[in-house]
């Protein structure tokens, strides 16, 4: 999951870029990341169980928005389509969920930096891992914000954590 927040974070960068130097309308583009054949598939913990992801992908729009100041807004939402999961004894999941989140940048410049941290952000995933038979089995939720101090500060919270 945060290896899709990057992405999709990067994605939105990429997009940033694209945009003209003056003020522009937003720009909106869809976007789908495939799980089948990931080269380090994202993984949970749910108490001794390792929850593998599988197949299906997280599908979503980004938007960035240049504003008046010449700051800039970026804004992401995903949910899980078909994605099923196994666990090391063979068991088999489907994750349901969706998530999203908001950034905002002083200048389109620092934005495109390879290193760019937001002036402010924040964002929520809830997924659920349901088993086979549609029972759940556990949960994740993952909140992330930008810190005044500490800088970018994610809790986990939930049955199961992103390993």
């Amino acid at each position: 999951m945060r290896r899709l927040l990057l992405g999709v974070l990067t994605g939105m960068l990429v997009l940033a870029g694209t945009l003209p130097a003056s003020a522009a309308p937003p720009m909106r583009e869809p976007f789908r990341e495939e799980l089948a054949g990931a080269t380090s598939p994202v993984r949970f913990q749910c108490g001794d169980v390792v929850i593998t992801e599988r197949s299906g992908a997280y599908v979503g729009w980004m938007s960035i928005n240049e504003l008046g100041n010449g700051k800039v807004r970026a804004h992401f939402q995903a949910r899980a389509v078909d994605v099923g999961a196994t666990d090391q004894y063979g068991n088999r999941y489907r994750i349901v969920g969706s998530g999203g989140g908001t950034a905002l940048f002083s200048t389109m410049e620092e934005a495109m930096a390879d290193e760019a941290e937001p002036l402010k952000g924040h964002f929520a995933i809830r997924l659920n891992i349901l088993h086979e038979d549609g029972g759940r089995f556990g949960r994740v939720h993952l909140r992330g914000h930008m810190h005044p101090v500490r800088g970018f500060v994610m809790t986990e919270r939930g049955d199961c954590v992103e390993l």
